[in-house]
């Protein structure tokens, strides 16, 4: 009568980076993945099945040497990574939503008619296919967990910011219960008669052009001023 012992699995399998004897002795880990150097599957559940070699430090489109791996390495950013338009990291990183709109965040107009149109049966199937097609950046911010996010620094004043009249302060850090990227206001700066009210603001961006056409507004703070004498 024979007995076997077995050694037990390794906990962290495939993805086990001990390399002490008595550890590789004591438990039992996967074969190398039979890509070894050109396998591209970074599926948890791929890594965890199997060994691979180690990423090669020259990144994806190193060739020249057979002791490393050369694959697109996962942003460590992924949802919440600012290079989405960036190209060259694109290409070479893996993030979990597709192509991002060259357009995105401000000046796709078919994405800011799909978010703000109240009726779903009047967006036109070009604007549908595009947003399956592309990715675009979440006006929500950091608190969705879908689409891209840009996690924008939080406002030091948090509820009580006075600096609601300034575009390029709401632009840049996010605020409670406001849209880092608010609803496009269709009208101008120039003609909207809320302009400077914040609960307007709070909720709507505007267009950053100006009637330079019209007339300066009188302020008379020269009126006291006797220009004649």
């Amino acid at each position: 009568m024979f007995t076997f012992l077995h050694n037990i699995k390794c906990q962290y399998g495939g993805q086990c980076d001990d390399n002490d004897p008595k550890h590789l002795s004591e438990y039992d880990h996967p074969d190398y993945c039979i890509d070894e150097g050109n396998c591209q599957n970074v599926h948890q559940q791929h890594l965890f099945a199997y060994r691979h070699l180690p990423l090669c430090s020259d990144g994806f489109h190193c060739s020249n040497c057979k002791e490393f791996r050369h694959c697109k390495s996962i942003c460590p950013y992924d949802n919440c990574c600012i290079q989405f338009h960036d190209k060259q990291h694109f290409e070479n990183t893996i993030h979990s939503f597709r192509l991002p709109c060259p357009f995105t965040p401000y000046n796709c107009s078919m994405y800011v008619g799909f978010i703000q149109t109240g009726n779903t049966n009047k967006i036109s199937s070009e604007v549908e296919n595009h947003c399956y097609k592309y990715s675009h950046v979440c006006p929500f911010g950091r608190q969705c967990k879908t689409s891209i996010h840009i996690a924008r620094t939080i406002c030091s004043d948090i509820d009580k910011c006075l600096q609601f009249t300034d575009e390029e302060h709401l632009e840049s850090f996010s605020h409670p219960g406001i849209r880092d990227i608010r609803l496009f206001f269709r009208e101008p700066d120039f003609k909207c008669p809320d302009r400077l009210k914040n609960e307007h603001l709070k909720k709507y961006r505007h267009e950053k052009n100006h009637n330079h056409l019209s007339a300066v507004q009188s302020t008379n703070l020269n009126a006291s001023i006797n220009f004649i004498a």
